[in-house]
């Protein structure tokens, strides 16, 4: 498994998979299934939102982080997630 417990993601959905096409979360749970996100706040900039399972099907890409740099993560996160806005005209 190449996401774990603990890893920081901006995960990139399939389009019409979710409401929206780019989740910022930490991972709680990851299986052969998918993997289950805590969703970030980003009013408080903490990973204590809803929680959000992904089946891996429906990932088409990722960037992530096993690191201890939560706010150089969310920066990156909170680029990547406008940019796919940016690029599909419609919201992230």
């Amino acid at each position: 498994m190449l996401l774990g417990p603990g890893y920081m993601v901006a995960l990139t959905l399939e389009k019409d998979a979710a409401p929206l096409r780019v989740y910022v979360g930490r991972v709680e749970e990851a299986d052969e299934s998918g993997l289950r996100l805590a969703l970030v706040d980003w009013i408080l900039r903490e990973f204590c939102g809803w929680d959000l399972f992904v089946p891996w099907d429906r990932v088409t890409s990722a960037m992530c982080s096993s690191g201890d740099a939560v706010e150089n993560f969310l920066d990156s996160a909170a680029t990547w997630q406008n940019n796919m806005k940016d690029l599909n005209g419609t919201t992230a």
